[in-house]
């Protein structure tokens, strides 16, 4: 339960990556919710969320996850997540998260999503 969790936006090519370094928890989430928003106002349609320096993830941080992915998808665009620890990818995969690849894309490298910023993704890596 970190209140310090800091976003940044990142461009690569265009293509936003949001880098998140903290918790996606209750008391982050809705500043998630409000960055991918804004994103998606300025007219992203793809968008990239780097995982690697989230230490920990609750059901308000999935809940953020999926209103992100819904937002994209209706305007035809796809989230993506990369570099997902193990534990943030079992929580996906319990959520059923990983068995929707139009909906979330999940790589293991920001370098892989931005070779395929709108293919379909198989199942998660486990």
């Amino acid at each position: 339960m970190n209140a310090d969790t800091q976003f940044n936006v990142v461009m690569h090519d265009s293509v936003p990556v949001v880098q998140i370094d903290g918790d996606l928890d209750h008391y982050s989430t809705p500043e998630f919710r409000s960055v991918v928003s804004e994103l998606i106002q300025q007219g992203h349609k793809t968008i990239i969320v780097d995982m690697s320096a989230v230490d920990f993830m609750d059901s308000s941080g999935m809940s953020g996850i999926i209103f992100a992915a819904k937002r994209l998808s209706a305007v035809d665009g796809r989230l993506s997540l990369v570099n997902c620890n193990p534990r943030t990818i079992r929580k996906l995969s319990i959520g059923g998260l990983t068995k929707m690849p139009s909906l979330l894309a999940i790589y293991p490298s920001l370098e892989e999503a931005l070779q395929h910023p709108l293919e379909p993704q198989g199942k998660a890596p486990t």
